[in-house]
């Protein structure tokens, strides 16, 4: 009991032959495929990595029937294991007729590794039409979604002038990670300070208070930032 799938409207005659010792049968039959009534959603290509808690920009198009006003395209975000029976929205637009269009989405905040078999699918409300899931699944083609490196950072404020201010960087968990600090002086902009995890300024002095922000970017290239005031 063979089967088949298509997308192209038509009419296709699919025949079938029985041979027994030196006998044989045929039989056909004719399948006539309508053009579907449905708005055809399709998101595309992602793969790789998503970061934990970061915000992204999912590319979708609309075609054949258009949606009506006030359709609502949702992105859901299977579980770590590729299943959609428990799934999570992660962002929606709201989208009419046909064409390109974009879904921002922000992936949740995970404290662990669940698991790296997740996919991404849109839905739409009206009519309800479930679109392509991406990545299909096959061929160990998933979406990765490492933790966020847990970043804390402290220092030995207050302390006087002329005083070695002291600041200390934290990221428990992570074999390999880079650091990035930025200095945000009161009442200006921040400036690129240093890359170490726990830098030092000797001979510190009072325009050198304000905040130290610290960026730490883990071994997936998922980065999160935590800030001290002196």
């Amino acid at each position: 009991s063979p089967s088949t799938s298509t997308t192209t409207p038509g009419v296709a005659r699919y025949s079938v032959t029985v041979t027994l010792g030196s006998c044989s049968s045929s039989s056909f039959v004719d399948v006539n495929v309508q053009p579907s009534t449905l708005p055809i959603l399709t998101l595309a290509p992602i793969t790789g990595t998503f970061c934990s808690g970061t915000a992204y920009a999912l590319s979708f198009s609309v075609t054949g029937n258009p949606f009506p006003a006030g359709t609502i395209i949702t992105a859901q975000l299977s579980t770590s294991s590729g299943s959609f029976v428990s799934s999570t929205a992660i962002g929606s637009v709201t989208f009419t007729g046909v064409g390109n269009g974009s879904l921002p989405v922000t992936v949740p905040r995970f404290p662990e590794r669940l698991g790296t078999n997740y996919r991404v699918r849109l839905v739409a409300s009206t009519p309800y039409v479930t679109g392509n899931t991406y990545p299909p699944g096959v061929f160990g083609e998933y979406v990765d979604i490492p933790p966020l490196p847990p970043v804390t950072v402290s220092s030995n404020s207050p302390i006087t002038a002329g005083e070695t201010l002291e600041l200390q960087g934290g990221t428990a968990g992570l074999s390999t990670a880079t650091f990035a600090w930025t200095f945000t002086p009161v009442g200006g902009n921040p400036v690129a300070f240093s890359t170490a995890q726990n830098p030092s300024i000797p001979n510190a002095q009072p325009s050198q208070s304000g905040r130290y922000r610290l960026t730490v970017t883990g071994a997936f290239g998922c980065t999160d930032t935590a800030s001290v005031r002196v």
